[in-house]
């Protein structure tokens, strides 16, 4: 929970339109209080995988339910797209952050086809990644392709890159 207080401290989610998470799965830090701020907002969005390996950002509906996809992660069953560039937030699952913030993912690459899309933005949302200190690495291992972190929280608090 420290983590996610830390979050809420420095982004008050009064203050965001569209704030993009995720569902966690295995052992990923949880975001339950993220997502029952966010909800009670309206302002949350969360991936679905489409055809084509694409990911789509949506806003569930109330009352909406939830299915399991071929990744056995959690997502809308339904819900109206909100595009990347209406996003301020977007809170990116990750395996391992390198010491100059760029992300170690799944391997599907799906996240990193998802913002390469917003090469051409104005104004890209920032990119936040919740770790456990564990998940710091001290190598660097990030590729032009990859995506790279603008903050960071664990434990020990927020880091900017």
């Amino acid at each position: 929970m420290s983590i996610q207080r830390s979050f809420l401290q420095s982004f008050p989610l009064d203050n965001i339109n569209n704030l993009g998470l995720y569902m966690p799965s295995n052992n990923e830090v949880s975001l339950s209080l993220v997502l029952r701020e966010a909800e009670r907002l309206n302002n949350l969005t969360l991936p679905i995988v489409k055809p084509k390996n694409e990911l789509q950002l949506v806003r569930p509906q109330k009352a909406c339910v939830y299915s399991k996809n071929q990744y056995n992660i959690l997502e809308p069953a339904e819900g109206d797209e909100v595009k990347l560039s209406e996003h301020e937030l977007i809170i990116v699952p990750s395996l391992a952050v390198d010491q100059d913030g760029f992300r170690l993912g799944y391997g599907g690459g799906y996240y990193d086809r998802f913002f390469a899309t917003q090469s051409g933005l104005t104004q890209r949302p920032l990119i936040i990644g919740f770790l456990f200190d564990c998940q710091r690495v001290s190598s660097v291992f990030g590729e032009e392709h990859d995506i790279k972190f603008d903050y960071i929280f664990t434990e020990q608090g927020k880091e900017k890159f």
